[in-house]
This record gives structure tokens, C-alpha cells and sequence, in this order.
């Protein structure tokens, strides 16, 4: 995912300042929290995004929000963004942070996407062959398309695989197409 700068210095600093404190696996729990919550809440989105919305009353909301389930160090933090006008910027922040300590624990992201739901020993194999291409932790996700026909698409962080029976009828109208 391309980020802003700022979602990138900002998520560096709180990272910083969490390593410093030794509460890196509080802030990241936080960051989950505030990240998920404004993915759900649309018009928390558009409220954090508004410029006619005083700054204050942004957080005062974000405080009612989230003030007793964050932790000190995420709740200054959040303080700091809303003083500097950068709230519409916070859910941006709160994803390179997690991707930032994801980065920092080895752990992957790998997404596969089935045209069925993938037996125990598919899941299985497909973790092996992710970890060939990437050694550390993998978090597998798993998705329905039924118009792939069959086999999977795996996609590992930056990484490709294509095994689908959609992409073998595209390559094959693309060879009938040229001959």
C-alpha cells in the first residue's frame, strides 16, 4: 500500500516511542482498534476528514471513542495528531504503524483467493509454499471468488501467483488471439 509521508514519519515516531517504553505490543493493539473502528464507521471518517469540524470537537470524539480503551502512550499520541490537524491522516497512521511492526516481526501477509473453500491440507501446503517465498510468520486470508473457476491466486506481500483456471483461459485466448 502507498502511503502519505506523514502516515509514514508519524507511524516511525510512534513506533520509536513505543520501543522506548517497551509497549510496542500496546500500541499495536490500539492501532488495530482505532484502524478497524474508523474502517467501520464511515461518517467517523468523514468527521475526522472535515475541515469545517473544529479541532477540539475532533478530539473530544476521538477521546469518547477510544480514551478508556487505549493505552497512555496511544492516547497522547492520538492527542498529538488531532493538535497538529493531521486526524484525517490517523487511520493511514495507524495502518503503516502495524505494517511497520509486522515488518519489523517477520510476519507476512498472504492472501489466497479460491473459487471453494480451501480443505485443512490445502491451507497446509499453500503456508509451505509461502514460506519458501518469504521465511518468517504467515498470516493467511482467505477468499471466495467463484469466477475463477478453480485453483487459487496467492498473493504474499508485493508477490503474485496466479494458479486459476480463469487466468489459463485468458492465456489461452491470448495464444489463439496471436496465431
Amino acid at each position: 500500500m502507498n502511503y502519505p509521508k506523514v502516515a509514514i514519519r508519524y507511524a516511525k515516531s510512534l513506533m520509536e516511542l513505543a520501543e522506548s517504553k517497551g509497549a510496542v505490543d500496546a500500541a499495536m493493539a490500539d492501532m488495530s482498534l482505532i484502524e478497524n473502528t474508523i474502517k467501520a464507521n464511515q461518517e467517523l471518517v468523514m468527521l475526522l476528514s472535515s475541515p469545517v469540524v473544529d479541532t477540539a470537537k475532533k478530539e473530544k470524539v476521538l477521546m469518547a471513542i477510544f480514551g478508556d480503551k487505549i493505552s497512555d502512550i496511544s492516547k497522547d499520541f492520538v492527542q498529538l495528531i488531532t493538535r497538529k490537524g493531521r486526524e484525517g491522516d490517523l487511520l493511514a497512521i495507524a495502518d503503516r504503524f502495524i505494517a511497520l511492526v509486522k515488518e519489523r516481526r517477520n510476519i507476512h501477509q498472504a492472501i489466497v483467493t479460491s473459487a471453494s473453500p480451501l480443505t485443512a491440507a490445502a491451507k497446509t501446503e499453500l503456508l509451505g509454499m509461502v514460506q519458501k517465498i518469504k521465511p518468517g510468520e504467515v498470516e493467511l486470508t482467505e477468499k471466495i471468488d467463484p469466477s475463477i473457476i478453480g485453483g487459487f491466486i496467492l498473493r504474499v506481500d508485493d508477490s503474485m501467483i496466479d494458479a486459476s483456471v480463469l487466468a489459463r483461459f485468458r492465456k489461452l485466448r491470448q495464444d489463439f488471439s496471436v496465431n
